[in-house]
């Protein structure tokens, strides 16, 4: 059983992709993306794993699946940090501290935070 099992997975993922559709003679190639104005939206959930003040740096540990990762991202000084819908300060982030953070990336790969909610920090004891 364990056998089939593993067959039927093996052939899941060695199974060839779908086809992609004809290309006609009236269908317009996509424009070339804008080389260096783009930036990417994201939000991560994670641990605080270290913060900065000086240069306004927080590693954070964040993962999916069985992946975890160490991601820096950038605090803007007049960035309003809230803790359950309201204003907390800045020294309320420390290590262990659980946050969710909306950030943009540019194409170069730097992450700026443009909100952080503080959704459980250490001393709570969870």
């Amino acid at each position: 059983m364990l056998r089939s099992f593993l067959f039927a997975a093996l052939a899941l993922f060695i199974s060839p992709a779908p086809a992609a559709p004809p290309v006609s003679a009236t269908t317009q190639a996509p424009a070339a993306p804008v080389a260096s104005t783009r930036s990417h939206p994201g939000i991560f959930v994670a641990t605080i794993h270290s913060v900065d003040s000086a240069s306004g740096m927080v590693s954070l540990l964040t993962g999916r699946g069985h992946a975890l990762r160490i991601v820096q991202v950038l605090l803007p000084p007049k960035l309003e940090i809230k803790k359950i819908g309201a204003a907390a300060p800045r020294s309320e982030l420390k290590p262990g501290a659980i946050v969710r953070v909306r950030f943009v990336e540019s194409i170069h790969g730097a992450r700026q935070a443009s909100a952080v909610d503080l959704m459980e920090s250490q001393e709570s004891g969870r």
